[in-house]
């Protein structure tokens, strides 16, 4: 099982493979929090960096861009407009544009 330390801030600051007995016999087992490599509980992976959110009970990476906001359902961040094109092509988020921009082929002389 894999357990996040969360500080004070609900900051997860460390990642451990355990089992339960042994959280519960450490003395702060009350800043551990159980977490799925898969995302199964607590909807994403208790990475370092992340935060944990107690209502709703998940795990959340830190916020990609400013105008990014968290889908409630999946528990991830998502774009104030809707994905890239499905095109073959490579798109990046342009934070100043609010929009998908098309990676451009690098040229070389």
């Amino acid at each position: 099982m894999f357990f996040a330390e969360v500080d004070e801030t609900s900051t997860v600051v460390n990642v451990i493979v355990s089992d339960q007995q042994h959280v519960n016999s450490r003395p702060n087992k009350e800043k551990f929090v159980e977490g799925a490599i898969d995302g199964s509980l607590r909807k994403n992976y208790p990475g370092k960096g992340y935060t944990h959110q107690t209502t709703p009970d998940r795990f959340i990476s830190p916020q990609p861009f400013p105008s990014w906001s968290v889908n409630n359902g999946t528990g991830k961040w998502q774009a104030p407009v809707g994905g890239p094109p499905q095109n073959g092509r490579y798109y990046h988020w342009d934070e100043d544009a609010q929009d998908w921009v098309e990676h451009q082929a690098a040229t070389g002389s």
